[in-house]
């Protein structure tokens, strides 16, 4: 018998990229699909035991996996296109994607990463291996389409259970504000699955261009505004009850501008880059607080392993 987690089919391509991300997935055995047409993914028991995402858990007879040869490199899928996050010496791009063309056949282009993502609109420094230079692609997940260009917008195929995560704390009738929407897909998520309106923001114009396209073709226009802003000069008149700020690398610079965009017992989710012998951003959260005259509560949630030793944890704040 193994250790299973029961999911609908549409949510479990992301949970298995998920599971397999922090080390859950049970990956010699295969996946089983109910006649009820869910998906009962294998788990390890450290999951069954914890359950992080309280999900259902059952044990069942699943076939073990034939052996097939598994990438050496780590990469992220994003649409048709395959991104390699670092090299390691002796192994060859070549052989890389002769692997995972035998695991993903309908990979079209392979890119390498050869930076960091810094800044504001978080364009990320690609270098073309393999296949079409064509960075346009169609992402599916949470049952939702996004329209993403891999060279010109920021995109984590890593963060869609978080997306979902957070979408199941807001409450219809909530005003969300997203600093750093991207292509939307925080925005579009809590607009689609809880009816909450939400503004979204970002500086990159093309972002802001395909996250347009993006709330059309996901049917929540009426749901979301798109605004084309540098966070810190966006002004609006109303204030929210659920602020976004997705921008792990300099968010704390924007949150004194975010704390006078919320309401009273507002919540901020504020993702952080920390390295792992780094103290947290607890305490200087709270002073930023007391500096507004404001008080409020942080707990900290650790959301993925960014890159080596660099960690990417959401803390949220909650404002009296």
């Amino acid at each position: 018998m193994v250790y299973a987690v029961r999911i609908p089919k549409r949510e479990a391509e992301t949970l298995r990229s998920w599971l397999k991300e922090n080390g859950f997935y049970a990956g010699e055995f295969q996946p089983k699909i109910t006649e009820q047409g869910e998906v009962l993914l294998p788990v390890k028991r450290d999951f069954a035991v914890s359950n992080p995402l309280g999900l259902e858990v059952v044990e069942v007879k699943l076939l073990r996996n034939l052996v097939k040869p598994q990438p050496k490199l780590p990469f992220d899928v994003i649409g048709n296109i395959c991104i390699f996050k670092q090299g390691k010496r002796g192994v060859r791009y070549v052989d890389e994607i002769r692997r995972l063309k035998s695991i993903y056949n309908f990979l079209e282009a392979f890119y390498l990463k050869v930076g960091i993502l810094e800044g504001v609109e978080r364009v990320p420094p690609l270098k073309l291996l393999a296949g079409p230079d064509r960075a346009l692609t169609i992402h599916i997940e949470n049952g939702l389409k996004f329209y993403v260009d891999v060279k010109r917008t920021y995109f984590n195929p890593r963060l869609a259970t978080e997306r979902r995560r957070v979408s199941e704390l807001v409450k219809n009738g909530e005003q969300v504000l997203d600093m750093f929407a991207g292509v939307g897909p925080f925005s579009i998520t809590i607009a689609k699955y809880t009816g909450a309106v939400v503004d979204a923001v970002d500086i990159n114009p093309y972002s802001i261009m395909l996250l347009k396209k993006n709330i059309e073709i996901n049917g929540v226009k009426r749901l979301i505004n798109a605004y084309n802003s540098d966070a810190s000069n966006f002004s609006p008149e109303k204030r929210y009850d659920r602020v976004l700020m997705n921008l792990p690398f300099n968010a704390l610079t924007y949150l004194k501008k975010a704390i006078t965009l919320c309401k009273r017992n507002s919540v901020l989710h504020i993702y952080l880059a920390q390295r792992r012998d780094k103290k947290d951003y607890t305490q200087d959260i709270l002073a930023t607080l007391r500096g507004l005259q404001r008080e409020g509560n942080v707990t900290k949630t650790r959301v993925l392993e960014y890159a080596p030793r660099l960690l990417i944890e959401r803390y949220d704040t909650q404002l009296d």
